[in-house]
């Protein structure tokens, strides 16, 4: 087996405006692959349909802890994970990557 390096990651914490332009941008200019949500439990949401539409609202009263959003922008498959483990008070901790073709969306 070789070890296939990881590509850049980018690390950022956003604030409740943050998070929904983010989600906006998302929505707006990007295709969804795919979106998974996690409960405060670590378990996946069964209460919160996964749209992008719901994500703002369940990260800022606290309905999920994490989501990791798969979409397609420019050509190119990145993988977003919202977590509010780790943030300050009402913010989110992002990580972005771009897809290698073993996680959501499967890559290029």
């Amino acid at each position: 087996m070789t070890d296939t390096p990881l590509p850049p990651l980018y690390q950022g914490t956003l604030d409740a405006a943050g998070v929904a332009a983010l989600l906006r941008d998302l929505a707006a200019c990007a295709s969804l692959v795919e979106l998974r949500v996690r409960s405060r439990s670590g378990r996946p949401s069964d209460s919160l349909t996964p749209s992008i539409e719901n994500l703002t609202s369940a990260l800022a009263d606290g309905t999920t802890s994490a989501v990791q959003v798969a979409y397609r922008y420019d050509d190119k498959v990145w993988v977003d994970t919202l977590l509010t483990s780790g943030a300050p008070p009402g913010g989110v901790r992002v990580v972005r990557m771009a897809a290698t073709g073993n996680e959501p969306g499967g890559g290029p």
